[in-house]
């Protein structure tokens, strides 16, 4: 039977977990593998206790089958996956591909050449990719083969300037949103996929409501040891993401950043994933490729201020090209 369709349930685990998580995420899967008939079972970033996301394979195809009708993908697709498939944007290109009979090429190691390669050599005309990997490319100044004609950014908000410079370089980008939870995209360029409904909770949280959203959460029982399913899911069936949107009178989405991404310097809401963006415009405008970002670090006057982690000791320009562009109280202090 055809891994897609069939009833085994499957454990996909980051091959650089360490033995002892890997071990307990094992157990909690072995415990609950007759309750999970069908599905696939994905850690989960974030969160303090150890735990898996079981979301069914059908759900995961029914996500893809909306991605699919929003690009009229068909079996003449070829598909580069840059990403890991124990992450859902990965399963999601082979549920995709699946669905459409695509063929899909794999990139094990991120490499801008190797990537540039097989564009060109296998006549790539879907691709998935991380702003980062993105960044990659663009900063070298890299246009875009000829073949390709959509380019899914996700994982992560996408800036202005980064969009922007891809864009004069012929790069077909559409930036997404998804998670684990929702079976990877759910949200393509602000428009909703035909799978899915949303709302905003009181806190202007993102909720969702799909049959493409996961079945629960697979956890330790914080008093026994016991293994369970939660499903975060309230009882009409809608997800509360966590993420901060806006929505306007014509169902556009914009992802703002996540509830929890957020920090107060002198009183002031400051969004950290907002001043990397900033950061990132900032290294990009110079040409600067640097494994650095800023951080959150506590201060007794001002609730946090804003600090730099680099590996890299010079880096006044990018500071200076970062300052012009942050509000007085987002500038570096460490």
């Amino acid at each position: 039977m055809d891994f897609w369709t069939d009833s085994t349930p499957y454990l996909t685990l980051n091959p650089r977990l360490p033995q002892v998580e890997v071990t307990r995420l094992q157990r909690i899967f072995d415990a609950l593998v007759l309750k999970l008939s069908g599905h696939i079972c994905l850690t989960t970033s974030g969160t303090q206790r150890l735990k898996l996301v079981a979301i069914q394979k059908s759900a995961l195809l029914l996500a893809a089958g909306s991605v699919n009708q929003a690009i009229d993908s068909n079996d003449a697709d070829v598909w580069l996956n840059p990403l890991p498939l124990f992450h859902v944007g990965g399963i999601g290109i082979n549920a995709r591909a699946f669905l459409s009979g695509a063929r899909v090429i794999m990139l094990e190691k991120w490499s801008v050449q190797a990537c540039l390669a097989i564009l060109v050599d296998q006549s790539i005309t879907l691709m998935s990719l991380v702003p980062t990997q993105l960044f990659d490319i663009v900063v070298e100044g890299h246009y875009c083969p000829p073949k390709l004609r959509h380019v899914f950014i996700g994982g992560a908000l996408l800036s202005d300037c980064l969009r922007d410079r891809a864009l004069a370089l012929g790069w077909p980008i559409r930036s997404c949103y998804g998670m684990t939870e929702t079976g990877s995209q759910v949200i393509c360029e602000g428009e909703v996929y035909s799978h899915a409904r949303v709302r905003l909770t009181d806190q202007e949280t993102l909720e969702i409501n799909s049959d493409a959203l996961l079945t629960g959460y697979c956890g330790e029982s914080e008093c026994y040891g016991d293994v369970e399913i939660k499903d975060p899911k309230t009882v009409d069936g809608w997800f509360d993401t966590g993420d901060r949107v806006t929505i306007d009178p014509f169902g556009r989405v914009t992802v703002v950043g996540r509830r929890d991404d957020f920090v107060k310097i002198g009183g002031e809401l400051v969004s950290l994933q907002r001043v990397n963006l900033l950061w990132n415009d900032a290294c990009l405008m110079l040409g600067v490729k640097s494994g650095s970002h800023l951080v959150a670090i506590s201060d007794d006057r001002l609730g946090h201020v804003i600090g730099l982690h680099s590996v890299d000791m010079d880096l006044a320009d990018v500071i200076d090209q970062y300052h012009q562009q942050c509000l007085p109280f987002e500038r570096i202090r460490f």
